[in-house]
């Protein structure tokens, strides 16, 4: 599921994204006994028979992996952040513009005039 180390993380490639999780589903549905995975998994006994250095390798990837999966949840938390406060000012306003429309006499005649038109 996670990205190749040189790949660019973007909203197609999403670890989120409903669609990709949707058509991962239907794949594994139709095809029980195939497991599909972008990265090689090692057991407890091959990684015991490793070399030091490549167990390292492995551990250094698997941070900048973990690192790059962070910064994007960060920068998606912070925009998700920003989105609602910037809902939350809009409501405030319209709330306003609502209280103020009934203390103005001209928008109250307005609607005074619409209502007898509409009553004709």
């Amino acid at each position: 599921m996670l990205q190749q180390r040189s790949a660019q993380f973007c909203c197609d490639n999403s670890l989120w994204s409903s669609h990709n999780q949707s058509s991962e589903l239907g794949k594994n549905k139709k095809e029980p006994d195939t497991c599909v995975r972008r990265f090689p998994q090692y057991s407890r006994e091959q990684l015991n028979m490793m070399p030091h250095r490549e167990i390292e390798q492995l551990n250094g990837k698997l941070l900048k992996q973990v690192h790059d999966v962070f910064e994007e949840l960060t920068k998606q938390v912070q925009e998700k952040d920003s989105l609602a406060s910037e809902l939350n000012v809009r409501h405030i306003a319209i709330e306003q513009l609502l209280k103020n429309c009934s203390k103005l006499p001209c928008l109250q005649m307005g609607r005074a005039a619409m209502k007898s038109n509409v009553s004709i």
